[in-house]
């Protein structure tokens, strides 16, 4: 009974129309912001964020702390 009832609520029911329900969000990452989140990127920008990070603090929902990398 606990199988199905996950399996049912985990299950899609698919979609139809998305392009109208996606008409409804709003824009969060304009054009210009989004040119400039796929520009290449550096090793030593990776670094020098890295290292201005605490190593033991956990920045973000990995759950893993900056010395991890």
């Amino acid at each position: 009974m606990v199988t199905d009832f996950f399996r049912m609520l985990y299950t899609t029911e698919g979609t139809t129309d998305m392009d109208q329900v996606l008409n409804t969000v709003w824009t969060k990452v304009k054009a210009a912001m989004n040119e400039s989140l796929m520009a290449p990127f550096e090793k030593d920008e990776i670094k020098r964020a890295l290292f201005q990070m605490f190593s033991t603090k956990v920045p973000g929902p990995n759950g893993l702390p900056a010395h991890f990398f």
